[in-house]
């Protein structure tokens, strides 16, 4: 086995547990990635790469007129895919993805489509294709791409590289979530990134619901 194949082969062994999970029809099955929009104010605070305070500020959920006040959406998510991004950027062969599913969408639940930690700057929508692109017809660098962590929130690609690339997370393996503070939740080594149905059909045309696995 290459050193390559090992790696891509470990990062599947960890994020195996993710692969499938979001549309049980189990009723208490964590939905994944996130079916709740961000709190009003921020979760944690992040200061020099590094988590400094968590839920520190007033719970205050969304309402109609936040959604409102700052163009916020919800979208369906159509599209999970896991790349291995050990290198930082995309080689020439392309993209290294460990695996792809397609969801279901016709009774699937809403996710946030703005960035759950950013929205409030109205700087990312995940549904509008004329500033979100697919992230396989994209720079692996493009800030407007949506990343999901291993807790579940959905966070734009600039919010999350802010602290993974930080000097002082420099030797970190995983970094805590900007949005929850969960630890380990992003990773230099991989992105799981969440395509809406709009960015999806956008970009493939309407395939139809199906499921694949690769």
């Amino acid at each position: 086995m290459t050193e390559a194949s090992h790696v891509s082969a470990n990062l599947r062994k960890i994020l195996t547990p993710w692969f499938t999970t979001g549309d049980s029809t189990d009723k208490d099955a964590p939905k994944w990635p996130s079916n709740y929009p961000p709190n009003l104010h921020s979760r944690a605070r992040t200061v020099n790469g590094k988590l400094t305070q968590r839920d520190y500020l007033p719970l205050e959920p969304l309402t109609e007129g936040h959604y409102v006040k700052f163009k916020s959406r919800n979208a369906h998510i159509k599209q999970v895919i896991f790349e291995d991004t050990r290198d930082g950027e995309r080689g020439v062969g392309g993209a290294k993805i460990i695996h792809a599913t397609m969801r279901d969408t016709t009774e699937g639940y809403l996710s946030f489509a703005s960035c759950n930690c950013c929205f409030k700057m109205e700087a990312r929508n995940f549904s509008d294709t004329t500033r979100t692109p697919h992230p396989m017809a994209s720079q692996i660098s493009c800030p407007d791409l949506a990343q999901v962590g291993l807790c579940g929130c959905i966070v734009c690609n600039k919010c999350v590289m802010s602290v993974v690339n930080h000097p002082m997370n420099k030797d970190m393996n995983y970094v805590h979530c900007p949005y929850c503070g969960n630890k380990t939740c992003f990773s230099k080594y991989f992105r799981i990134w969440a395509v809406t149905e709009n960015v999806y059909d956008a970009t493939f045309g309407s395939l139809g619901n199906v499921n694949f696995y690769y």
